[in-house]
């Protein structure tokens, strides 16, 4: 007899599970942008930038390698002192 007539709520959607993973890497991406375009602002110079890039890198990885390989062979490395 009565009936209530109520306008339904709108319940906010939900975010959008792609916009949440794009926020995420822009925040998390964002050194790495700032280097790209550093770099791209460099482009004139790329033929001699970039190779000196790449031999740095290169070198800064053998010197880490080095030193995990010493490290890993003093620990592997039989004690030479006499036990008492």
């Amino acid at each position: 007899m009565f009936r209530r007539f109520t306008t339904p709520v709108e319940q906010p959607a939900p975010p959008d599970v792609l916009q949440q993973v794009a926020a995420v890497l822009k925040i998390e991406l964002l050194p790495l942008w700032l280097f790209w375009l550093s770099l791209r602002s460099l482009r004139p110079w790329w033929p001699i930038v970039l190779p000196l890039l790449v031999a740095y890198f290169i070198r800064v990885y053998r010197r880490e390698r080095n030193q995990l390989a010493r490290r890993r062979a003093k620990v592997s490395a039989p004690d030479d002192a006499p036990h008492a």
